[in-house]
């Protein structure tokens, strides 16, 4: 309760949002969100990099994901950690796709994949992930043909 009053009180008095140089805080309305392409993605994806850098250190991501966009089985290089923003997001383990095994992680739930295990998901409306994660972040398809930067 101590720790829930201090932030009240912090937050009411403007410590938590005013900095000396106004670099401690960075604020980002989802009208102003830069969305690129994601390189390495199925087409139509888009990518918002939050924090860090995904190619070395601890990192935060948006991934913006199109209704019936697929990602054929892949693994990654480190742990993944996702949160649904919004949407609805099917994931499975395997290195073959069969969505009647998959499981659907709607708006507010998370999923996590251990480094290396291979998986495949598949976006079931328009979503957006919050991948949370430390670098290198990439995507190594079980089948070197589903590589859409090959294609």
């Amino acid at each position: 309760m101590k720790a829930v009053a201090f932030f009240v009180a912090a937050a009411a008095s403007g410590l938590l949002l005013q900095g000396k140089s106004g670099d401690e805080v960075t604020v980002v309305k989802a009208a102003d969100i830069k969305w690129v392409d994601a390189k390495g993605h199925p087409p139509g994806v888009k990518t918002c990099l939050v924090h860090g850098d995904p190619t070395k250190g601890a990192f935060v991501l948006m991934v913006k994901i199109p209704s019936g966009t697929r990602y054929p089985p892949h693994r990654h290089s480190a742990d993944e950690v996702v949160s649904v923003i919004s949407g609805s997001f099917m994931l499975g383990s395997g290195e073959k796709m069969d969505e009647s095994k998959g499981t659907a992680v709607d708006a507010g739930g998370y999923f996590s994949i251990k480094a290396g295990h291979p998986h495949w998901g598949a976006a079931k409306a328009d979503t957006v992930l919050l991948r949370y994660g430390n670098g290198p972040a990439d995507i190594k398809f079980v089948n070197p043909a589903d590589d859409p930067s090959k294609k």
